[in-house]
């Protein structure tokens, strides 16, 4: 996941990656990380305004 995240070079903290790891499987099953996955489930607030969603104008 580390490979695919970061293929441009850039540094990502093992620790994001291993939190977006948890989100995905706390269900336990793999959730998208998109506007049908987590930001529609049962998340709390935090999670819910910490997600970007872009706005059609």
């Amino acid at each position: 996941m580390n490979h695919v995240i970061s293929f441009d070079g850039s540094y990502v903290n093992y620790r994001h990656l291993a939190l977006l790891c948890d989100v995905m499987t706390a269900k336990g099953h793999l959730m998208a990380i998109t506007h049908h996955g987590i930001n529609r489930q049962e998340t709390g607030a935090l999670a819910r305004c910490s997600f970007e969603e872009t706005v059609s104008t």
